[in-house]
């Protein structure tokens, strides 16, 4: 899954650079739990007043609304502030820009509809036809949306919370009792933005739901908070799930160069000169696994946390590739038994020795996904070489196999394509594996290649391809992921 990353805050004038380090560094010095406002503000002193200062929050929320309004079709959203009670502001910002934005959507639309009326060009009523029936969704979407804070509970919080004419009270019942659903029930907060189908698609967190929280529905995490290099592995996490229709996540910075630098320290850019403010585009398979375990022995002092987003990672590069091709099973068996190891005994050492472990099978990840490029194939190619794969086989040979993987692969697409639910059909069941056989039969290299090789590797090959159908729930999907 690709993470696009936008730094807005340098644009919108209100990223402090000078003070992003002192923060960041202050907060880790005194392993201080974001949450905690009180000690935020001591600590920080005029730091936290200008981080937090009414008219740079101003800006911030003008930018959200216009951003998040316009990636409506794209999933849910986590906009994550320095601590609770600016998570509080901003919403109290939010809210009416919100509100303002839908007002000013549904006027736009009786003037595209006089203008659609009025048009007599077929090109230019089509053309606003579709704006105007996005210009309806878009309003509607906006209209049913909720937008809530999800922050833990604290003594004096009343109190704390009415210094900014902010009544925590029904915020609260909120998150302890859920969302009333049409039939009268309750529906939890966390599950609420776990569903797709939910309203609930805006959240304003400061520490809540940034570690141990799993939305594959959530497509852009928004961050107004300083974060060093194993946060950002967390906010990758949270951004990164693979989910239908999907197609990338985003990670919007209002932090300016230090969340940037952060990026460019932890993932490898594609190409010189990637790295710009319109966004970098980066995937897991680009972390630099190197230079955040000198991250981790150097500087985290929660390394039971830092752990658990290692593993996040190798977790989601382990599902995307065992997807992809099921021999890579002996991967996963190797994780198990690491997580395991460290499940027996969780002192420091063991911690350390599990996270160098980790980013070592991370790198061996890594290098089985180049393999695909290294031999000349896409994944699904690579899938179906390595089932028909056969030990001491010629070099000529193994080139045929390529080839025979590449024909055989692009046959299968074309066969399944019109054949929906094929694997719910026993005739068209029959009508694959025969039409698999018959290929191996062709297109194996003979005489290393017998007729009873032949027939395993149909079965295996078959197999393959029905579980791959079936997971799917299409014909034969290509999966080759960005």
């Amino acid at each position: 899954m690709k993470l696009v990353y936008e730094s807005r805050g340098e644009k919108l004038g209100i990223a402090r650079l000078d003070l992003n380090d002192r923060i960041a560094a202050k907060v880790e010095e005194a392993e201080l739990d974001p949450d905690q406002t009180a000690l935020l503000e001591r600590l920080l002193g005029q730091d936290y007043e200008v981080i937090t200062a009414d008219d740079r929050l101003d800006k911030l929320a003008d930018d959200f609304v216009e951003h998040c309004s316009t990636r409506w079709e794209a999933g849910k959203s986590m906009f994550v502030c320095i601590d609770k009670v600016t998570c509080a502001r901003m919403l109290q910002r939010i809210q009416p820009r919100w509100q303002f934005k839908v007002t000013e959507l549904k006027a736009r639309i009786p003037k595209l509809e006089a203008e659609l009326l009025g048009s007599s060009s077929p090109d230019e009523r089509e053309r606003l036809s579709k704006s105007l029936e996005r210009m309806h969704g878009q309003a509607k979407w906006m209209e049913d949306t909720i937008v809530e804070i999800v922050i833990s509970e604290a003594q004096n919080e009343m109190r704390d919370f009415q210094k900014w004419d902010f009544d925590i009270i029904p915020h609260r019942l909120v998150m302890k009792t859920g969302f009333e659903t049409a039939d009268g029930k309750r529906v939890a907060v966390d599950d609420a933005f776990k569903d797709p189908q939910h309203p609930f698609r805006i959240a304003i967190v400061c520490a809540m739901w940034l570690t141990g929280f799993d939305v594959e529905c959530l497509s852009t995490l928004y961050i107004d908070k300083p974060m060093k290099a194993h946060t950002l592995m967390q906010a990758i996490a949270r951004a990164n799930r693979v989910y239908p229709g999907k197609d990338c996540g985003v990670i919007v910075d209002y932090n300016g160069k230090e969340l940037h630098k952060i990026v460019n320290e932890a993932i490898r850019a594609r190409q010189p000169g990637e790295d710009h403010a319109e966004g970098l585009t980066v995937d897991l398979s680009r972390v630099d696994f190197a230079k955040l375990r000198d991250e981790f022995a150097r500087k985290v002092a929660r390394k039971h946390a830092a752990l658990k987003d290692i593993r996040d990672v190798v977790e989601a590069k382990l599902a995307m590739m065992l997807q992809n091709n099921p021999l890579r099973m002996d991967y996963y068996k190797k994780y198990q038994e690491i997580v395991a190891d460290y499940n027996r005994e969780k002192d420091r050492v063991t911690v350390e020795e599990t996270f160098a472990k980790l980013v070592e099978l991370a790198n061996s990840l890594d290098a089985e996904q180049k393999r695909a490029v290294e031999e000349g194939l896409d994944d699904d190619e690579l899938a179906l070489f390595d089932l028909l794969f056969k030990e001491n086989v010629s070099k000529a040979d193994r080139e045929r196999l390529k080839q025979a993987s590449k024909s055989l692969l692009a046959s299968l697409r074309e066969l399944l394509e019109p054949m929906r639910d094929w694997t719910q059909n026993t005739s068209t069941q029959a009508e694959v594996k025969v039409f698999i056989l018959d290929s191996l039969w062709q297109s194996l290299p003979r005489p290393a290649f017998t007729d009873e090789d032949a027939e395993v590797l149909a079965d295996r090959v078959y197999d393959y391809v029905w579980q791959r159908s079936s997971t799917a729930g299409t014909s034969f999907p290509s999966t080759s992921v960005n």
